[in-house]
């Protein structure tokens, strides 16, 4: 069936075994990502864990159904050592065959006749795939966009779901209620640019040369800070509303960011640093908006003394 079709039996419960192919690879990671988001327990297994496998299989599956089990390349373990084990589990499976799955053999037959199929397919370059998908994303997110900003989002990016997912996402961080025209143009760079988003990732990942790189490409870097300091108080607001008990779910519904990507990735991440790092870092960005409307002098040393505040 198709990923949107997947995904509203995931989410519905009707299934609990994925069969994952296609050549989207971004499609992949997000049913994955989102079926650990579902899950209370996680693990992930590749073809040298194979013994690992089968022994899970063999354990408390009937019981336990809050576990998600992601089998990578899952043609190339021994799938008839687990295939009674996993026929009758009730744990969430996920299964990811390599690109050069033989589905002639016995073995996938039978394994991915049990399963759910997924299929993540790239979308067609010429004609409105790509924009359709951009607005059902900020739709499912609760924002409007209209098919001018969705169109020159895939103008700017390309055929490239995950540069493009990204935007979208950066997007969600700077705006709510409404993504204009105006934004695009003003938020989303055309692919030979930096982004800030990837100049945070740098940032994050302590690459400051890499960083720095890419600020110089930006033609106002205080549109980073902008954003830099939407994002650290958005992830401030998170571990606030943790520590008062809100669920994933609220907390993605008060930020305006996806439920699967605040429990995979903003969550674990804000958690990760810590509330002092982000408190500090967003005074200091707000230290450094005052004194670059003030200097009268090169902008330069004063942001890249912050950039190195990173290191």
């Amino acid at each position: 069936m198709s990923f949107s079709q997947a995904l509203k039996a995931l989410r519905g419960g009707s299934s609990n075994r994925f069969w994952v192919q296609g050549d989207e690879e971004f499609l992949k990671e997000k049913f994955v990502e989102i079926a650990k988001s579902r899950a209370q327990e996680v693990h992930s297994f590749y073809p040298d864990q194979k013994a690992a496998v089968a022994e899970m299989f063999g354990g408390l599956s009937l019981i336990d159904a809050t576990r998600a089990i992601i089998l990578y390349n899952v043609d190339k373990m021994d799938p008839d050592d687990f295939f009674e084990g996993l026929k009758d589990s009730r744990d969430l499976l996920i299964c990811v065959p390599s690109d050069k799955v033989d589905m002639r053999s016995r073995v996938m037959s039978r394994l991915s006749s049990i399963c759910t199929t997924v299929q993540c397919d790239r979308m067609r370059e010429y004609n409105s795939d790509y924009p359709n998908w951009i607005q059902k994303y900020f739709k499912e997110n609760k924002v409007d966009i209209s098919d001018e900003a969705s169109h020159e989002i895939y103008q700017r990016q390309g055929p490239d779901m995950f540069a493009i997912s990204n935007e979208l996402e950066k997007l969600l961080l700077v705006r709510t209620g409404v993504v204009t025209e105006e934004d695009v143009r003003k938020f989303v760079p055309h692919t030979a640019r930096a982004t800030a988003f990837n100049i945070l990732g740098d940032l994050l990942n302590k690459d400051v040369a890499a960083a720095l790189k890419k600020l110089a490409t930006l033609d106002d870097p205080n549109e980073f800070l902008k954003f830099l300091g939407n994002y650290l108080e958005k992830m401030y607001r998170i571990l606030i509303l943790r520590e008062q008990k809100f669920e994933a779910e609220q907390i993605a519904d008060i930020v305006k960011i996806p439920a699967y990507l605040v429990k995979v990735k903003y969550l674990p991440r804000a958690v990760g640093l810590g509330k002092d790092w982000i408190l500090r870092k967003m005074n200091d960005v707000n230290t450094l908006e005052v004194r670059l409307r003030q200097y009268r002098g090169p902008v330069k040393p004063l942001l890249h003394k912050f950039i190195y505040s990173f290191s």
